[in-house]
């Protein structure tokens, strides 16, 4: 009996980004941003850097709906773009559930009708970008983090990666995190910039703001309501 062909189109990269919980013989378990989701594999970011040949086990939540666990290979590790995996043995039953959940939430993302945003956090600290994962993941956002002003510069300038806020640490290394907020506002307009820091002046956010650089300020340590408080409406 000839099986019917199922097409599988493929889509904008950076268009569509899901979560993967992602584990491994030697890990626990880690949450990493998936982008250019496919039925036949992805790109993880956001995480603790994958070795070539590894072989992972991927729990894939797609547009806060579905649920597929996937075997998977590293094929290729960037230190710009992030770790692409591909995925073995997908029964067919799941490889149309993942191609038409991409298809949906691509339809969803063109309408503008997708409440999940894209945040980059840039902070030296991995407790301080542990943290903000958990917080904002439980708001339903995908976050990225970038731990060098060097990593923040390369998801900045790099044309796949898209966020909607950027939330920027005072002092990244020897940066100014008010530096790397100007350069954000000249390359993407649009993103609403959050400017953290436990020790900020008020007049230095009042000049922040006038010049363009910040939307808002959040203090650390943040509470739930100030992190609200500092996501756009």
């Amino acid at each position: 009996m000839v099986q019917p062909v199922v097409e599988r189109r493929s889509h904008e990269r950076g268009k569509l980004a899901a979560i993967a919980i992602v584990w491994t013989p030697d890990h626990s378990p880690v949450r990493y941003l998936v982008q250019d989701l496919s039925a036949r594999g992805a790109l993880l970011s956001g995480g603790p850097e994958l070795e070539f040949g590894h072989k992972l086990g991927l729990s894939l939540h797609v547009a806060g709906v579905i649920r597929v666990i996937v075997l998977a290979d590293v094929v290729r590790h960037t230190s710009t773009h992030g770790t692409a995996v591909a995925f073995r043995g997908v029964r067919a039953l799941d490889e149309d559930m993942i191609q038409q959940a991409v298809l949906g939430a691509l339809e969803a993302y063109r309408r503008g009708d997708c409440p999940s945003r894209y945040v980059l956090v840039v902070d030296d600290s991995e407790s301080i970008c542990k943290a903000l994962q958990r917080d904002l993941g439980d708001l339903g956002h995908h976050v990225v983090c970038a731990s060098t002003s060097e990593k923040a510069a390369a998801k900045i300038h790099d044309p796949y990666v898209r966020f909607d806020i950027a939330i920027v640490d005072l002092s990244v290394g020897t940066t100014e995190g008010l530096d790397l907020l100007r350069e954000i506002a000249g390359l993407h307009p649009g993103v609403h910039r959050v400017l953290m820091s436990g020790r900020i002046a008020r007049d230095q956010l009042k000049l922040a703001q006038i010049m363009g650089k910040a939307d808002v300020i959040l203090p650390k340590p943040w509470s739930r309501r100030s992190l609200l408080s500092a996501m756009p409406i």
